[in-house]
């Protein structure tokens, strides 16, 4: 049934994009954007020593787990994803439903999709599993126990 309304991915993405800068600014790092979209990273993390490049993806929870895409899909050759391989150091992902922001670095993440378990899973099963708490970095008042809980893991996470 179509309803009329359009999605509106930009928008969306714009907000991932500023609750990603509000959280990493929040645990403690200067934030830069680049000038224009030309860019394969959204936003530059500064730690005092190092600066990482940050693609910022939006989160969606699906049954107990955050999902989101680890390859651009605007990729104007000819309509192909495009992977992200040595022109960012960390995946953000922020996600609404759960109002937390996970920073992972590219290196930890499969090829097409992430994936970061919130519940743990019907059939018990738990081995290679990536628990979406080892990678938070700001949980929102929508989680726990309503208190925000910033971590730095730019100081703890070198990508390789």
């Amino acid at each position: 049934m179509d309803t009329g309304v359009k999605r509106d991915t930009k928008r969306i993405g714009t907000i991932s994009e500023l609750r990603v800068a509000l959280d990493l600014a929040r645990a403690g790092y200067l934030v830069s954007f680049p000038v224009g979209e030309n860019c394969r990273y959204d936003l530059v993390a500064d730690n005092g020593e190092h600066l990482y490049r940050i693609q910022v993806k939006t989160g969606r929870l699906r049954k107990g787990v955050v999902v989101f895409n680890t390859v651009s899909s605007h990729s104007h050759r000819g309509g192909r994803y495009r992977m992200y391989t040595d022109e960012i150091d960390f995946f953000a992902i922020f996600c609404r439903d759960t109002d937390s922001t996970y920073l992972v670095p590219i290196a930890e993440m499969p090829v097409t999709q992430g994936m970061l378990r919130i519940t743990k899973p019907l059939n018990n099963q738990t081995r290679k599993m990536r628990w979406a708490g080892q990678y938070l970095l700001f949980a929102g008042l929508g989680v726990g126990n309503g208190v925000p809980d910033a971590v730095a893991p730019l100081a703890l996470i070198e990508p390789s």
